[in-house]
């Protein structure tokens, strides 16, 4: 549930008084405690230095001048500090109620996060971000006979235009255009042309009010953090992730970062970002976006990280063109997402050169696994996180590899000898069990257990 603001307006000609900002602060906190963020509203005082109060204001100024200060409300800290120190907001677990956690593509997308997408330029990040955006507009989940609530997107973008990029794709994907907001600019009060950056929270949180929008977009992250912050910086990029945070827990709004790769791409997969490593640190679920080294036409989406659920299936799709009719009749080439599946393909796989995609993953999954059961029997989802790590396949897609894998080597599998609810255990099989093309090493090694190789 996202916090709601509440403004508090005192009287022009006692607001600075010290005892009444004591006041205004104890009010924060209960306002706090019950799920809700308190904004200080400040009457100018009148010419005349007269008692000013929200209603004598509305009568001479009207609803535009009070909105205008209502803009301008500062958040009121909790309680008033002590001299010289700052006092902690704190919340006993006891008064924290749990809720799950609400997807609006699950396991891929939770609802009111902050979430990132990344790929290199081509990979196809702007066709997905445009089809997923066209599909809830459309009250569909992505790849799925799933319904939902249609969705409103905010989409920024500085690398796309609208007209020949944007639109068409989102058309393409059978969205609907009264849902879809473009971001083309920002202005100042004086209606001068102004940049906008993720700072900027306040005038992101009002648009994201007004249009009611559920999904807003901003592609790429660097184009929107503002001249002064170093996307590789952590002190610098953090503060403006948290805010961003803040606003989509505020609104219910869920919030899209996309990303370019890195140039290093050795490393873990999560860390492969463009920026700081404190991006991902910051981010609830990340996909990776990207074709096959070398199989063409084949675009995969990778769930390379998530905390709030196990990740999901690497999914397959295909880029297409289409064409469309303009209103003036012209034909118009866009490129369309079609959905293909469940992939093979890795975070590896993806960040790979051209060519190099490993067409030996099952005998390296077969030999890997002689080799870590050549000392006994093993917790079977240990088997599955530690080959992750070593191919760099995300969850499901180490576990189909390793399942595959004991299939061909015919392994034992038991319950680790505390019936039905026991943890599963792999272990070699015997030899007379053992699979064609492989056979026992000579005799058991020092524990006595049997050892497996390839004949």
């Amino acid at each position: 549930m996202s916090a709601r603001r509440c403004y508090i307006v005192y009287d022009s000609d006692v607001a600075t008084k010290p005892r009444v900002k004591q006041a205004e602060r104890r009010l924060a906190s209960a306002l706090i405690k019950i799920g809700n963020e308190a904004y200080s509203v400040l009457l100018p005082q009148t010419p005349g230095g007269q008692k000013q109060g929200a209603d004598d204001f509305l009568k001479a100024k009207g609803n535009a001048a009070f909105s205008k200060l209502v803009k301008a409300a500062t958040l009121v800290a909790p309680a008033e500090p002590l001299r010289g120190q700052i006092r902690l907001v704190v919340l006993r677990g006891s008064d924290v109620e749990m809720e799950p956690t609400e997807f609006l593509w699950k396991p891929y997308i939770p609802k009111s996060k902050l979430l990132g997408i990344k790929g290199d330029p081509g990979g196809g990040k702007t066709t997905l971000l445009l089809t997923i955006a066209a599909t809830f507009s459309r009250g569909c989940v992505p790849d799925s006979s799933d319904k939902c609530e249609p969705l409103n997107t905010l989409y920024f973008s500085n690398e796309n235009d609208p007209e020949s990029q944007v639109l068409p794709r989102f058309i393409a994907a059978g969205g609907d255009v009264d849902r879809l907001f473009i971001v083309s600019g920002a202005i100042d009060e004086d209606g001068m042309p102004r940049s906008f950056s993720l700072a900027d929270t306040g005038p992101l949180e009002d648009q994201i009010r007004e249009w009611k929008i559920g999904l807003a977009i901003f592609d790429p992250l660097q184009s929107y953090l503002g001249p002064k912050v170093d996307m590789h910086r952590a002190n610098e990029t953090r503060p403006i992730l948290d805010g961003l945070t803040a606003v989509a827990k505020r609104t219910g709004a869920t919030m899209i970062i996309v990303r370019h790769m890195a140039k290093n791409t050795s490393g873990r997969s999560t860390n492969s970002g463009l920026g700081s490593v404190d991006i991902i640190g910051a981010i609830r679920s990340e996909l990776l976006v990207g074709k096959s080294p070398d199989e063409p036409g084949h675009w995969a989406m990778i769930h390379d990280k998530t905390n709030v659920g196990r990740a999901g299936d690497s999914l397959r799709f295909a880029i297409v063109t289409e064409v469309l009719k303009s209103k003036k009749g012209q034909d118009i080439e866009t490129a369309k997402l079609e959905w293909r599946g469940k992939s093979d393909l890795t975070s590896a796989d993806l960040r790979a050169p051209e060519g190099a995609k490993d067409k030996n993953l099952p005998e390296r999954a077969r030999q890997w696994l002689l080799a870590a059961l050549s000392k006994g029997p093993r917790l079977a989802t240990q088997l599955f996180d530690d080959w992750a790590a070593e191919s760099g396949q995300n969850p499901q897609t180490a576990e189909r590899t390793l399942q595959n894998a004991s299939k061909a080597l015919r392994l034992a599998k038991n319950k680790g000898g505390n019936g039905k609810h026991g943890p599963m255990m792999w272990q070699l099989p015997p030899v007379k069990k053992f699979a064609a093309g492989y056979v026992a090493k000579e005799g058991p090694d020092s524990d006595g257990d049997v050892r497996g190789g390839p004949s």
